[in-house]
């Protein structure tokens, strides 16, 4: 399934570019999945760590241009997550396939009345962040400080999820 009208992706090389992160998800396009196909389940996100989102906006290659991203500002965007620019995180699984996809719907940075962005990212099994987009002005760039708040909510949830407490285990 690819996405018929391109109306937020006027350039072909950026069309090009988001038919190639469709190929590591079946082509299977975020924006046409329904809803009832998402996930709200947390046990169903990848480990995503902290080390991964290092690696995917620091050394990531970019879909776009193939050059690394080197984008150390998007690592601020950790402020917009914990301002709760975040509202929810679904995820989806495409049939036959190891990646899963982690959208999720985030206030703009700039217009705070504006409708929702929706960015998504995919990663693989492992917490391997393989690319993202987002709707937003500047996410043809796969890293904009949406999908780095995205990310690090996805950080705070695994690390929460798997950390084991005392009464969570059991006494004998």
């Amino acid at each position: 399934m690819r996405k018929a009208s391109f109306p937020c992706l006027p350039i072909w090389p950026a069309r090009d570019s988001y038919l190639r992160k469709l190929l590591d998800i079946n082509d299977v396009d975020p924006y046409e999945v329904p809803a009832k196909q998402w996930c709200k389940d947390f046990a169903s996100l990848p480990p995503i760590s902290h080390g991964d989102l290092f690696n995917y906006f620091v050394f990531g290659v970019s879909q776009y241009t193939l050059q690394e991203f080197k984008a150390f500002k998007t690592l601020e965007s950790y402020k917009q997550f914990v301002d709760g620019w975040v509202q929810e995180i679904y995820t989806h699984k495409p049939a036959n396939c190891n990646n899963t996809v982690i959208a999720a719907k985030v206030m703009h940075s700039m217009r705070l009345n504006e409708k929702l962005l929706k960015p998504w990212i995919i990663a693989d099994a492992d917490g391997t962040i393989i690319s993202a987009h987002c709707d937003c002005v500047a996410g043809v760039g796969e890293t904009c400080t949406h999908v780095g708040a995205v990310l690090f909510k996805v950080d705070a949830i695994v690390r929460c999820r798997e950390k084991t407490t005392v009464t969570g285990v059991p006494a004998y």
